[in-house]
């Protein structure tokens, strides 16, 4: 392959509908260069899980905007960038959720902690940042 790295911007308005969308566009970037089936699956649900805690936690008003960059290292990984301006993160809850790794049953998990449990299974990295002036900044990171 001769490309080793692909770069794409996205910026979606705050609403369900978008994560659909933005699911399918991932996955069509992702299955388009051939990165095998079981990392775009996981780079899929993530994403799906980080943009609905984004509108459902994060975002102040209806009208906001989610920014992603989406990098794919064709030899090494998959990153995605989610960045918006809103509410800060709570950090001290994130890592409360990222001490539930040994479960026996995903019914064991809080519904509030669901969707962090998925997405800390799924990647090999994620990281949570709270920014000045209210902006966050959530990386995913999928290794191939």
């Amino acid at each position: 392959m001769w490309i080793k790295m692909m770069i794409k911007e996205l910026i979606i308005n705050s609403e369900y509908e978008n994560i659909k969308f933005t699911r399918d566009k991932i996955r069509r970037i992702i299955f388009e260069q051939n990165i095998p089936k079981v990392v775009g699956f996981a780079v899929e649900v993530a994403l799906g899980e980080v943009l609905v805690n984004i509108i459902d936690y994060g975002l102040k008003n209806a009208s906001d905007t989610i920014k992603l960059e989406i990098k794919i290292d064709f030899e090494k990984k998959v990153e995605i960038v989610f960045m918006y301006q809103g509410n800060p993160i709570p950090l001290d809850i994130i890592e409360e959720y990222r001490k539930i790794k040994l479960v026996e049953n995903i019914e064991d998990v809080h519904n509030r902690g669901r969707g962090i449990f998925l997405i800390e299974e799924l990647m090999d990295e994620v990281e949570y940042k709270n920014l000045p002036n209210n902006n966050v900044l959530i990386r995913i990171i999928k290794n191939i």
